[in-house]
């Protein structure tokens, strides 16, 4: 038995230790005690346009809804999890199972319940399991719990976030030593397992491996589906008559889903039915696999195919699995079976069920999240991206840039750094090597970064992201190199910022670019690699050999990435470099580009005593013009040229403040301020949460 202190009394909570990815959604209601002491929700938990944002509830009793599931993209599903009778609200002991259960999911947020006898904990899991019941773990030297009516509470483990008709009541009393924050996990296989929990299939508890949708099934039993399997496989059936349709091999007469057409061939029909056993069994392949092999066209039921004996090979149906699993969305909400809240009406039997998680857009605005950034408005911190232009027109370099300013958490011309601190740089280098180190080392030393200590990791040569096994190399390779960080920070998790691939040709796998098979192929492994880390992927590319304004290759490529960024040098000065982004799926495109400065660094001198020199992107961006504007006098230039000397340093009191002692024409503290203001209301400056001055760049976001 473990004593763990808490620095509030039982039931007292403090709103501000919620974590923040739960006080954005809108799942929040209000409870009250009954006469039996129950904990009876304001509102049907089943109504979802009741629920209301943190901010919008008042009083102390709150709950969170976890009805149909809550899903936020890039993170998981949302589960909480209640350990009863496990707390001890005098002397803050702890049960051991609870104990043992807090250690290992320690980097989450965990809260006293509200009766200060429980303990509740949330988790974000990206490959949910199959539904999971209670579990019932003891401890017998702990002493009991009594209820309202003196009878001993059971000690216990329930799992909330799996069905309709779930709340939980939140107390804000954090446990000490946990984070305000929810953690993220890959499965809950720990859990399943140690404590044996009811309602986890067979599959679940001995790998999760098999139920993930973005690893292809390592291979498949050949066994006969037991009787629990075969009564899912019944249900998926029962309530899904088109697949059932095509189980039996009656492709031909059957509809598509959306009803337009019937399927014009065996191997687009089998592809529908595999996807649909992936939607409906929650992205378990094992299953998946049986029902193929066993119950559908596995067993001799297809005529009108050139090669029937294909279904029934366990390789043929292992490569459409894993070809299916590739286009389903790695969060999807399963089939719920209804469970109707004490006092509420069992729903009508004839109202429609969602079979593939389908969600009304108020459920789904509820449930999103804001989006992440990895520089605010401008480059999502997750998805796959592309920077494209002539040979030499600086691609690399920009990349390079980004790079050091997210490894130093430093705002990137103008655009305000929104990424995880402390992150991982995985760079690609397949096309210059060589160059890449001493465009590296002036890069992080303009942002006073060490390299020698920094987490860029930079991998000479090339990975097909064609290829399954070249990806699964890459992605245990960064893994490798997170651990490395993770020993380096003390234990402390190290996330990964970015991730750049140097040419996107060069780890094409050889394959044609203009081929839209082979391109989608590719950019799915980007996509994976990005899903894998909830990072972002950004390639390096050419641009086409006649059309200079999008990248070269299939027009596939531009279809799929989440955002495109065009380099190009100007006519009349080649230092000067424009990024125009020409894509964006989560913003509008800005109306102008970011222009930045290309500069020669000298970096010393060779064995003959000649000048090593590499090049770089300024550290401000490039304001264009501002010498020649008419609308400007010499006290706005000269305002102008102290802020560029000394971006993000002064304020500007200070900058009216210098100027004024060291110019000799007399101009007074109180005017330049005042021309500091009108710059600032046109939007010639920035004033960045520090109160210090930037210089504007063409089309930048709002960074105050």
């Amino acid at each position: 038995m473990t004593h763990h202190n808490s620095d509030a009394a039982p039931g007292a909570g403090d709103r501000n230790a919620i974590p923040k990815e739960l006080k954005e959604l809108r799942r929040w209601i209000t409870w009250k005690l009954d006469a039996k002491g129950s904990k009876v929700p304001s509102v049907s938990t089943n109504n979802l346009e009741a629920l209301r944002r943190l901010a919008d509830i008042e009083g102390d009793r709150i709950g969170f809804v976890l009805t149909n599931g809550v899903n936020v993209p890039n993170k998981g599903r949302l589960y909480a999890f209640d350990l009863d009778a496990c707390h001890d609200p005098k002397s803050g002991a702890l049960a051991s199972w609870a104990q043992q259960i807090l250690e290992h999911y320690k980097n989450t947020y965990w809260e006293i319940t509200p009766s200060g006898a429980g303990l509740r904990f949330f988790l974000f899991v990206k490959h949910p399991p199959p539904k999971l019941g209670k579990a019932f773990p003891h401890d017998a030297n702990f002493p009991e719990t009594l209820k309202q009516d003196g009878k001993p509470k059971k000690q216990e483990m329930q799992i909330f976030g799996q069905g309709p008709a779930q709340y939980v009541t939140v107390s804000g009393n954090r446990l000490e030593d946990t984070p305000s924050s929810v953690g993220v996990v890959n499965d809950l296989e720990w859990l399943i397992n140690t404590f044996n929990i009811r309602g986890a299939s067979s599959a679940a508890k001995s790998s999760h491996r098999n139920t993930r949708l973005d690893e292809p099934l390592a291979s498949i039993e050949r066994r006969k589906p037991t009787a629990e399997e075969v009564e899912r496989i019944q249900r998926v059936f029962d309530q899904d008559e088109r697949l059932k349709t095509l189980a039996k091999g009656r492709w031909i007469s059957t509809k598509k889903a959306d009803g337009s057409q019937r399927y014009p061939s065996a191997s687009e029909a089998y592809f529908e039915l595999v996807r649909g056993f992936l939607l409906a069994f929650e992205g378990d392949q094992e299953l998946a696999a049986l029902a193929l092999l066993w119950t559908t066209w596995g067993r001799g039921r297809v005529k009108s195919s050139s090669d029937p004996k294909k279904y029934a090979k366990p390789s043929w149906v292992r490569a459409e699995i894993a070809r299916a699993a590739a286009w389903i969305p790695p969060h999807t909400s399963g089939v719920f079976e209804p469970i109707e809240a004490e006092g509420e009406q069992r729903r009508p039997a004839d109202r429609p069920r969602s079979k593939l998680g389908s969600m009304f857009i108020g459920e789904r605005l509820a449930n999103r999240s804001s989006t992440r950034w990895l520089f605010k408005n401008w480059l999502p911190a997750d998805g796959v991206f592309e920077i494209f232009g002539d040979p030499s027109c600086g691609k690399s370099t920009v990349a390079m840039s980004i790079a050091a300013h997210a490894l130093a958490g430093r705002d990137w011309m103008g655009h305000r750094y929104r990424g995880p601190r402390d992150a991982l740089v995985f760079y690609i280098a397949s096309e210059d090597a060589y160059g890449i180190d001493d465009r590296a080392k002036a890069a992080c030393e303009l942002v006073d970064l060490d390299i020698d200590r920094s987490p860029f990791v930079v991998l000479d040569g090339t990975v097909s992201l064609i290829d399954r096994s070249s990806q699964d190399a890459l992605i245990a390779e960064i893994r490798g190199k997170l651990e490395e960080c993770t020993q380096r920070n003390g234990e402390r998790p190290a996330p990964l910022a970015l991730v750049i691939v140097d040419t996107f040709s060069k780890n094409f796998g050889g394959k044609d670019e203009n081929s839209s098979t082979e391109t989608t192929n590719a950019l799915g492994g980007a996509q994976r690699i990005a899903r894998e880390f909830q990072t972002c992927v950004l390639s390096i590319h050419h641009n086409g050999h006649s059309e200079k304004n999008r990248s070269r290759g299939s027009s596939a490529i531009l279809a799929a990435l989440d955002g495109s960024f065009q380099v190009s040098r100007r006519a009349a000065r080649d230092d000067i470099l424009d990024v125009t982004m020409t894509k964006a799926r989560r913003m509008a495109l800005p109306k102008t580009p970011t222009v930045c400065t290309l500069e020669t660094v000298p970096l010393g001198t060779d064995e003959d005593g000649d000048e090593i020199t590499t090049v770089r992107i300024g550290a401000i961006p490039f304001v264009d013009e501002i010498p020649c504007d008419e609308s400007l006098d010499d006290r706005d230039r000269a305002i102008l040229k102290v802020v560029g000397d000394n971006p993000d340093r002064l304020s500007a009191r200070e900058v009216a403040r210098e100027l004024a002692d060291e110019d000799k024409r007399g101009w007074s503290e109180p005017t330049l301020r005042n021309r500091t203001g009108q710059l600032l209301e046109v939007g010639r400056l920035l004033r960045t949460r520090g109160q210090k001055l930037r210089l504007a760049p063409p089309g930048a976001v709002e960074l105050a």
